[in-house]
């Protein structure tokens, strides 16, 4: 159970910018290009095969993973914080429509499709973070071309989000997701539970400064 403070505190975090972890923080750090080996966004791209797909159904299951998941709203600030802002909007899925391209066309398309989306840093200022495109391909074959920046989401994050896509494309609207749960409310629950923990390491390493041996006398 969270605690009814955490709770509190989520329903100003939602809105307000709160700290990023020391992994999401590392992240953000190696996107600067002013770093050495900068100007990287840790980011995961996808390409998912299949035949018979709906476009505007992809695109009502891709609005309710977004209405399920908050962190696919999220926007980082200058200073390395994250919030969800209060409207939050679905991008619309690009469709390339390649069905009466020969094969050797639609090869070609597909390529270009990776090249462009494969290493992208994502504008995750403006709530860039994730972003899908469609290809129809022929003798009804499709290609799906999905992009994640890791800021919101590791690998197993990733498999959900994969697998609500899914349900949801299929008509169970019921996804497994909490809409009460954020990330926020994570943090500041996890905070709280190791606030006892590091009092405890404080004080033992208080009383160790009288035993440690002191810095080097440098010139």
């Amino acid at each position: 159970a969270v605690p009814s403070e955490s709770v509190e505190a989520t329903a100003i975090c939602q809105q307000q910018p709160f700290a990023l972890t020391d992994v999401q923080y590392a992240y953000w750090i190696g996107r600067e290009p002013n770093q050495p080996l900068g100007g990287v966004g840790c980011h995961a791209y996808l390409e998912i095969d299949g035949q018979g797909i709906d476009p505007d159904r992809l695109q009502q299951a891709w609005q309710l993973l977004f209405q399920t998941h908050p962190m696919l709203s999220a926007r980082f600030t200058q200073d390395g914080q994250q919030y969800i802002p209060a409207l939050r909007q679905t991008p619309v899925i690009t469709v390339h429509d390649c069905r009466q391209y020969s094969l050797a066309e639609a090869a070609a398309h597909n390529t270009q499709v990776r090249q462009r989306l494969s290493h992208r840093v994502l504008d995750i200022a403006a709530g860039q973070v994730a972003g899908l495109e469609l290809s129809l391909l022929p003798e009804q074959h499709h290609r799906l071309h999905f992009d994640i920046d890791l800021l919101v989401a590791d690998v197993q994050s990733l498999h959900i989000l994969l697998r609500d896509l899914a349900e949801a494309y299929h008509g169970r609207h019921r996804l497994r997701a909490n809409p009460e749960w954020q990330f926020a409310t994570y943090l500041i629950t996890e905070r709280q539970q190791n606030e006892p923990k590091k009092q405890l390491d404080r004080a033992f390493w208080q009383q160790q400064l009288a035993t440690l041996p002191t810095g080097p006398q440098l010139p």
